[in-house]
């Protein structure tokens, strides 16, 4: 697994630690996880755990081979969110984080089944 992050802070005060990714309006957070070494072609399910701690939009996710996403708003408290996803040619497949409006997010991890 690979990450490219976009103004974001990483919080160390929990453990484990995690990706902070602010309501700050001069900032466009974003965040995409890269996966590497799967089959070709194959459909997986992914759990990305995250909480979106303020109301003032909301959180889109989309992945690769997944044209449709998922939008998550304000969370109280931290949540698993399912997304399918289905590999390249190569085996490769990519998840995206994107806040829409002026929310925040706290990103912790993401599983694939």
């Amino acid at each position: 697994m690979g990450m490219h992050v976009s103004d974001c802070s990483l919080s160390t005060e929990a453990e484990p630690p995690y990706l902070r990714l602010p309501s700050v309006p001069e900032l466009n957070p974003y965040l995409i996880a890269y996966l590497f070494g799967f089959p070709s072609g194959e459909t997986r399910n992914v759990l990305v755990d995250m909480q979106v701690f303020s109301a003032g939009g909301s959180v889109r996710l989309t992945a690769t081979g997944n044209p449709t996403g998922v939008t998550v708003g304000f969370t109280s408290f931290p949540i698993a969110v399912p997304i399918s996803l289905t590999t390249t040619a190569d085996g490769f497949a990519s998840v995206f984080v994107q806040r829409n409006g002026q929310t925040g997010f706290d990103w912790h991890s993401v599983d694939v089944f």
